[in-house]
């Protein structure tokens, strides 16, 4: 009845084992999928910022252009024949490029802090980074309101695309946060299994000692057995060969001594001349066969 139960038991636990190790591989399955998810994001990124860059450095490089070409004219010429049509043009590039400045700092300073969540292990960290993102994006946004509208319009896109790469359920920081989540799940469902593998193997020993012992008791009770059926045997034997001694040798006293008695008797009587049981003891012994 013990093993039948601790049987009962070692199916339950193995069942739960089963039911542990699915969850963790779908667990590991679902961190793949994110990891894989993860990489074509960062991919993403990593392409939007070398558009980034692309549309930033030429812009900022023209922007300087009227800047450098008047350090120039006043490194060859001096400050006294000054060209009026260069100088009118310095404050209206100075009004572009200081925000085109801002939106190339705050740009790699997004792309840096986006990239860093995929080595970050803190969950509280991951909603910071999306926190300071969103500061970053809305400075871009800022800074792009003081362009032209030519240059505005240029990077709207760009804005709207690192957006998406730090708010919403496809953020960086978001999925890093399920991946941990998922590690985490992943994580305790092995400690679970790792101790109820270790509960039903303590209880498979258990049964296997148990399954010994009675065995061992069963092979006790064979002997026993087998020692009670040879005395048995034994006595049967001992008892046949009395019993055929016995039967022999009634047997032998009743139909071969007694009759030759018998026949030695009437001898005896009929040497002495004594005829009186002759006749009726030889018919009677007449019939026989022997």
């Amino acid at each position: 009845r013990g093993s039948s139960q601790m049987l009962t038991v070692i199916e339950s636990d193995f069942t739960q084992m089963v039911k542990y190790l699915r969850e963790i591989d779908d667990a590991v399955k679902q961190k793949l999928g994110i990891i894989e998810e993860s990489r074509g994001i960062y991919n993403e990124l990593l392409s939007t910022y070398r558009e980034f860059q692309a549309i930033i450095k030429p812009a900022i490089s023209i922007s300087k252009q009227p800047i450098n070409e008047l350090e120039e004219f006043v490194s060859d010429y001096g400050d006294g024949d000054m060209d009026m049509d260069l100088v009118r043009s310095v404050p209206e590039a100075l009004g572009q490029l200081m925000p085109l400045l801002a939106i190339e700092q705050r740009g790699n300073a997004l792309t840096n802090l986006l990239l860093s969540s995929a080595t970050e292990h803190n969950i509280r960290n991951l909603r910071i980074t999306a926190l300071r993102g969103r500061s970053q994006i809305a400075d871009i946004r800022e800074q792009t309101g003081r362009l032209n509208a030519d240059m505005a319009g240029a990077y709207a896109e760009l804005v709207i695309r690192f957006k998406t790469y730090t708010v919403g359920d496809r953020s960086l920081p978001e999925l890093r946060r399920q991946e941990l989540e998922t590690t985490a799940e992943a994580q305790e469902l092995l400690e679970k299994s790792r101790a109820l593998s270790a509960k039903l193997n303590g209880t498979v020993n258990e049964l296997i000692s148990n399954a010994k012992a009675d065995i061992h008791q069963a092979t006790l009770n064979a002997k026993e057995t087998r020692r009670f059926i040879s005395t048995i045997l034994v006595f049967v034997a001992v008892t046949s060969l009395v019993f055929s001694a016995l039967m022999g040798w009634v047997y032998v006293g009743q139909q071969v001594i007694q009759p030759i008695s018998r026949v030695v008797h009437l001898m005896r009587k009929v040497s002495d001349g004594d005829l009186s049981e002759s006749a009726e003891t030889l018919k009677s012994d007449s019939e026989r066969k022997d």
